[in-house]
């Protein structure tokens, strides 16, 4: 109880999770939430000489059940593990923090929806302008701005976000100037104090200057996304090497939808249970990767006709019929790379998913050396090296880590050995009494075991005249004789430890093999996002020829003109064989004016 209270003292905001044993263990005003979210009994028990405290658990394999409903509920949880194994130590268990995860803040998948951004969002204010940054973890999109009230909730609206943390004398204004439904958490002041928060995205990105992300200054967004990095840190996640961008939302070549617009035009949510939203209708992507990216550029579409023109261009490129086809047919069914660089990042992947990032990645590049991809394959880097050094270390089809089979079979040969040992060692054993048996005569030797002496030889008084002087006796009985020898306790001492040392000998070169990765871990990075773009290019290629939409041209006045025009989201949810009424529009400020 001593260790509880000191960790609750360090993180009195969340909801501590107390490994005892077999159980995970909540204790007085987490024990009364925990059973009110989950549904469990609440207890009490006796605590020392103090009063009684309340007490709320659940077995520590429903984790992943029970720790997504706390999360969902808006609460931050603290899981706390014991740190040291109960049968390697006299002592009490030591006990520390090992995850802290709040709606913001999370690597779960019960908790990520496929296909969207989970945001952080931080913020710093000031009377009449806000400075923002907005941060999803488990993908590593960073983004900031700057702005007034208006600008500042419209962004709100277009990336609703799932958590917000402010710096505690900011909490009450935010929610006067902008209220919110998502979780609100605090730093301490000095974390939104423009120096330190700007020192804190330098060193992240390890630059001398913030030149590169805001020429012009914006002190209160950069302030922001100083904030989102300290906050994620105080999660417990220093390994963030997948956050490798942090991109500006400009001002001046966005359009700036409010909340109210995005509900009635039903950009991302239809507004009748039966209904479809835009979202819905034109998302064709086959990836995760490409779905969030559409809704990114929806959710604040472009104004800049330049960059507009790169993408249509993109679009049209993929027009062609077996290009498009071969790409899509290539990303069918991708997983959430992403994520799952966000989870190698922080040391939280699994080698089974290690291994499926790896084998898409390879899958994409084999692509690209023999498909016709010129322009594109220049954006694409070469990561060979590091992913030869996944196959080769990592079984094809991997166990779990701490549970054997992760490392590949010829690797290393101190592994191989305990491997053998630990599966043949009753055959080595045979193998042993076989050859003691052939080069001493004594047909009916045995070697048995016991918790006394360990192995050992066991002769029949009549064969006793036989055994040679090396064999050391341990035992007499009454029509036999039992004998140790130095190659007996030699193997017993390797064979005894085999599989603890196995597996412990696996983490450690699963975790020298992520330590690598992690310094190129950059480089993957871009690979995934030229997976996204290619993939929402390619989504949008086959809208264009499915449904037979045209590349749109555009006019330097102020004249909007469309020709035989259909309603995207109408139309696709016409029944098979009704055809949508297509009708003209030409409107101008001078004359024709809605």
């Amino acid at each position: 109880m001593q260790q509880h209270r000191e960790l609750k003292q360090q993180h009195p905001d969340a909801l501590l999770l107390f490994r005892v044993g077999d159980f995970y263990e909540t204790f007085g005003e987490d024990a009364i939430e925990a059973s009110r979210i989950l549904g469990i009994v609440l207890t009490k028990r006796s605590n020392g000489a103090a009063s009684s405290i309340e007490l709320a658990g659940f077995p520590h394999h429903s984790l992943d059940t029970y720790l997504p409903k706390l999360v969902r509920s808006g609460r931050k949880v603290a899981v706390c593990e014991q740190l040291e194994d109960p049968k390697l130590t006299k002592k009490l268990v030591r006990r520390g923090l090992t995850d802290l995860v709040s709606p913001g803040v999370n690597q779960l998948d019960p908790l990520l929806e496929s296909g969207k951004n989970n945001f952080l969002a931080a913020c710093t204010l000031e009377k009449g302008k806000q400075g923002i940054a907005l941060l999803d973890v488990s993908t590593g999109d960073f983004f900031f701005a700057e702005g007034e009230d208006a600008q500042v909730r419209r962004l709100f609206d277009a990336y609703a976000p799932a958590e917000f943390v402010l710096p505690h004398r900011g909490r009450a204004e935010f929610a006067e100037r902008f209220g919110s439904s998502a979780p609100t958490n605090e730093l301490p002041d000095w974390a939104s104090k423009h120096e330190q928060a700007r020192q804190l995205v330098l060193d992240h990105f390890k630059v001398h200057s913030l030149k590169s992300f805001a020429p012009e200054g914006a002190d209160l967004g950069l302030a922001a996304a100083g904030m989102a990095l300290a906050y994620v840190r105080a999660t417990g996640r220093t390994e963030l090497g997948h956050i490798d961008r942090l991109e500006r939302i400009p001002e001046g070549n966005r359009m700036w939808i409010d909340g109210f617009t995005l509900r009635n035009l039903e950009i991302f949510a239809p507004n009748q249970p039966d209904g479809r939203s835009l979202t819905d209708s034109i998302d064709l992507c086959c990836s995760p990767m490409g779905k969030r990216l559409l809704r990114r550029r929806l959710a604040i579409p472009l104004c800049d006709r330049e960059e507009i023109e790169v993408r249509l261009g993109e679009v049209e490129g993929l027009l062609e019929g077996e290009k498009r086809a071969a790409l899509r047919h290539l990303l069918k069914g991708f997983p959430d790379l992403e994520r799952s660089l966000g989870r190698l990042a922080t040391g939280r992947i699994q080698a089974r998913e290690l291994i499926g990032l790896s084998t898409r990645l390879q899958a994409v590049a084999e692509f690209l050396s023999t498909a016709d991809w010129r322009s594109e394959k220049a954006l694409w880097v070469d990561i060979s090296e590091s992913l030869h050094r996944v196959f080769e270390r990592i079984a094809p089809e991997p166990g779990l880590l701490g549970k054997g089979g992760v490392i590949r079979s010829g690797y290393s040969h101190e592994l191989d050995e305990l491997r053998s040992l630990s599966r043949d060692g009753m055959a080595q054993i045979e193998r042993i009494r076989e050859r003691e048996a052939q080069e001493t005569g004594i047909t009916s030797l045995k070697i048995s075991y016991n918790s006394v002496f360990g192995y050992y030889l066991e002769v029949r008084n009549t064969h006793r005249d036989r055994v040679p002087a090396s064999w050391i006796r341990k035992q007499t009985l009454v029509n036999a004789e039992r004998y140790i020898t130095p190659e007996l306790k030699e193997f017993e001492e390797r064979i005894s430890g085999a599989e603890e040392r196995m597996l412990r000998l696996e983490s450690e070169l699963y975790a020298q093999l992520i330590e690598l990765l992690r310094s190129e871990i950059g480089s993957w990075g871009q690979n995934v996002r030229w997976i996204a773009r290619w993939d929402l290019a390619s989504s949008s290629a086959e809208l264009a020829v499915s449904r037979q939409w045209c590349r749109p041209r555009f006019s330097e006045g102020s004249e909007l003109e469309l020709s035989r025009a259909r309603h995207p989201v109408i139309e696709a949810a016409l029944p098979p064989g009704e055809r949508f009424v297509p009708n003209d529009i030409r409107l101008d400020t001078e004359s024709r004016q809605l």
